[in-house]
Formats: structure tokens, sequence, C-alpha cells
């Protein structure tokens, strides 16, 4: 039948219903999208965190490394003091060694 219009009301109606079947295509899919864009959000908030973190354990790393680097340059110091220190002292001794000896010498070869 003729609707005042001039066209067949079936086909008006099932335009309609194509026009609603996508829009509800176009709601779904923009729901989807906006489920996936709040996952993607949340992973980022996630991952920021990890980053966070790690920053985190880095910086406390890289502030124990310092302390013990130098603890080990204050270590190699006092390494190389003592060392130089005992050289001192090995070489008085020799030289008080070598200068008894050479005092000594002549006095016991003038008993003999």
């Amino acid at each position: 039948m003729p609707d005042d219009n001039g066209g067949n009301s079936q086909e008006v109606t099932q335009a309609i219903s194509e026009i609603r079947e996508w829009l509800v295509r176009i709601d779904t899919n923009q729901s989807n999208q906006t489920q996936l864009l709040t996952e993607i959000k949340d992973s980022a908030n996630h991952a920021r965190k990890k980053a966070d973190d790690a920053e985190d354990k880095a910086d406390r790393a890289n502030f124990r490394l310092d302390a013990v680097e130098r603890r080990q340059d204050e270590n190699d110091a006092k390494w190389r003091e003592d060392r130089t220190e005992k050289r001192w002292q090995w070489g008085v001794i020799a030289t008080v060694i070598v200068g008894v000896l050479a005092a000594g010498v002549p006095i016991i070869l003038a008993f003999i």
C-alpha cells in the first residue's frame, strides 16, 4: 500500500530497520573501543608504576654502588699508605743492619 508520501510503508520500515541495525553496530563498536581504551589506559598506568618502581630501585642501587666505590677507593688509598710505610720500615731496618755490620766488621777484624 502506498502511503501519503507516495512510497511503500514496507520500504520505509525496512530502511528504518537497517538504520537501527547500523546504529546498534556503531554503538557496539564504540562500546568495544571505549572498553579497549580503558584497558590500554590501565595497562599504561601499570607500566608507568612499574617504570617508577624500577627507577627508584635503580637510584637506590646507584647510591649503594657509589658508597661501595667510595669505600673501595678509601681502602685502596689506605693500602697504598700502609705499603709505603712498610717499605720505609724495612728500608730503615735494612740500613740499620747494614750500618751495624759495617761498623761491627772492623771491630771484629781488629780482635782477630
